[in-house]
C-alpha cells in the first residue's frame, strides 16, 4: 500500500510522514490478529513529497482476522477489493493456515476396511513397481492412525 496518493491517483505526500508511520504501525498491531509481518519505509518523490510505502508479507498464520468494533472478522481479497469471508472460505483459511487441506482430513474409514486395487494397478502401469501400504500414508491417503484421509476415501475401493 501507498500512503499519500489520492484515490484519484494524484500525489499528494503527507505531512508527518514519520508520526503517521506510527499511526498505522498501532493500527496494524491493535487492528489485526495475528499480527502479520509488514514493512513501512519512506519514499522522497522528486518534487519532495514524503509517501509511505507499506508492505505485508502473506503470511502463514491464517485467517487473520480484523477487530472492528469487538467483532473479530476475516477477509479475502476479491479482484481489487477486500471481502468478509463467507464460511467455506474461512474454513479454507484455517486449513491453510494449519498446513492442510480438505484432502487431508481424517475420515473415520479403517485403511483395513478397504482396498486400492484400481489404484495399485494404474501405479503399476506407470511405474512398474508395486504400491506398498506404506506408500500410503506418504500418498496422504491414509494417516498415522490407520484412518482413511478424505483423498483415500475417494482413491479406496468400493
Amino acid at each position: 500500500m501507498i500512503f499519500g496518493v489520492s484515490n484519484d491517483n494524484e500525489v499528494r505526500g503527507l505531512l508527518d510522514a514519520e508520526k503517521d508511520a506510527e499511526i498505522i504501525s498501532e493500527q496494524i498491531k491493535t487492528s489485526l490478529d495475528p499480527i502479520p509481518e509488514f514493512h513501512l519505509s519512506f519514499y522522497r518523490t522528486e518534487d519532495d513529497k514524503t509517501l509511505i510505502l507499506l508492505n505485508i508479507r502473506q503470511g502463514e498464520e491464517t485467517p487473520y482476522y480484523y477487530l472492528a468494533d469487538g467483532v473479530m472478522e476475516a477477509y479475502v481479497r476479491l479482484g481489487n477489493e477486500s471481502v468478509k469471508a463467507d464460511a467455506t472460505e474461512l474454513k479454507r483459511l484455517v486449513l491453510r493456515g494449519k498446513n492442510s487441506s480438505y484432502d487431508a482430513l481424517g475420515t473415520t474409514y479403517s485403511v483395513s476396511d478397504y482396498a486400492f486395487s484400481k489404484l495399485r494397478e494404474r501405479y503399476k502401469a506407470w511405474t512398474g513397481e508395486s504400491l506398498e501400504d506404506k506408500e500410503l500414508v506418504s500418498f496422504g491417503l491414509v494417516d498415522d492412525n490407520g484412518k482413511l484421509t478424505n483423498a483415500g476415501a475417494l482413491l479406496a475401493d468400493d
